[in-house]
């Protein structure tokens, strides 16, 4: 091998015994990679950020309940996303090494998710024109009760049959 091949990757205080100790980063700087992350998709951060929404909680309301610090719950935010095909036990790797219980952080992720998927479904707009619909009839104008409003059992209508 010849000198111009050598690895010059190494530093000259490489040699010595001394332990490189990487330094954690502060809070400021946590935050700071918390913004900048936020919109990844491919990062927890993403989903944590969804949830908070979801919920109108603070940063240090979320942390709280899931037991960590606000330190800690953005260091969770730069985890990877769990994937589809392994989602379980991605979740309890995340979970152990965050310090979080793994069904806790299932349950939210799963949430999330729901949600999600719920808010851009035909039924939810269905559900929701409904809501509408009921909240603008107005009541009879005899007093009477309306059918839905009634002790009664639905009786199925023979004009369907």
């Amino acid at each position: 091998m010849n000198e111009d091949a050598k690895n010059t990757a190494t530093r000259p205080d490489d040699e010595m015994d001394e332990t490189f100790t990487p330094v954690p980063p502060t809070m400021e700087q946590l935050a700071w990679l918390r913004g900048r992350v936020a919109g990844q998709e491919v990062l927890l951060a993403s989903q944590l950020r969804r949830f908070r929404e979801q919920e109108g909680w603070t940063h240090d309301q979320l942390a709280a309940h899931l037991g960590l610090t606000a330190q800690g719950l953005d260091r969770l935010g730069l985890a990877g996303r769990p994937r589809s095909d392994r989602f379980a036990a991605d979740v309890r790797a995340i979970a152990t090494a965050n310090g979080v219980p793994d069904l806790q952080l299932m349950q939210l992720l799963r949430n999330v998710e729901s949600r999600a998927a719920f808010v851009g479904s035909a039924a939810a707009r269905r559900i929701v024109a409904a809501a509408r619909d009921h909240d603008d009839a107005a009541p009879p104008a005899t007093g009477e009760p309306r059918p839905h409003d009634t002790d009664e059992p639905d009786q199925p209508d023979e004009t369907l049959r």
